[in-house]
């Protein structure tokens, strides 16, 4: 009987944690103007994913996305950018990516056409699938050296994109990465790539 009953404490202590402020997974702010939704990766933790919620109508020009974010008195810090986080911002034109950053997600610039000037960190180490898929304004793009992978079309149809250079830290280019990116000229890739996948450079006739 005893037995019973602190496993029925347990269970409720437990129930109380789950209810717990500090279980908290998503939560709205806003930073610089714009409203951001932010989930926290883990529970517990206080690394959170950032997708902007403010209508993309609403939003033109430079963002900045904020490298910390305090809510209810807690500092969280921002180490992802969510699916499609700003997937159709059509009036962005440069983004301003923090150090905390290590991953972009799919589908997170998708088609933000205006698009020209992009800064990412060091830290950065994942890119999504389709992660920049049509930003046709984006001319150049150096990737970092911390990056690890690349996802599928991930600068498909990035059809200003005139130069690509790729750190000793990938050895794989994926399947459509580049496809459609009709007006890169130089491509520079280091002796260590091991695959390029199909139709990573398809129609990239000025190569």
């Amino acid at each position: 009987m005893r037995i019973k009953s602190i496993l029925a404490l347990a269970l409720i202590a437990l129930a109380m944690t789950n209810c717990s402020p500090l279980n908290l997974t998503t939560f709205n702010a806003t930073s610089n103007g714009v409203e951001y939704k932010y989930e926290v990766i883990v529970p517990l933790t206080n690394f959170v994913r950032v997708t902007a919620i403010t209508p993309a109508d609403q939003l033109t020009g430079e963002v900045v996305i904020p490298s910390t974010v305090n809510y209810d008195g807690t500092n969280y810090v921002v180490s992802q950018i969510g699916k499609s986080a700003f997937e159709g911002y059509s009036g962005i034109t440069e983004m301003t990516i923090p150090s905390t950053i290590s991953v972009i997600e799919e589908k997170a610039f998708r088609n933000c056409t205006a698009l020209s000037e992009i800064n990412t960190p060091q830290t950065l180490s994942t890119i999504g699938d389709y992660a920049f898929e049509g930003c046709s304004s984006l001319e150049s793009y150096s990737l970092q050296a911390s990056i690890s992978k690349l996802g599928e079309g991930c600068f498909r149809n990035c059809t200003s994109l005139t130069n690509v250079t790729f750190p000793t830290s990938l050895n794989n280019i994926p399947a459509k990465a580049f496809e459609g990116c009709t007006a890169l000229e130089e491509i520079y890739i280091d002796r260590n790539m091991l695959t390029i996948g199909s139709k990573a450079f398809f129609g990239c006739a000025a190569v």
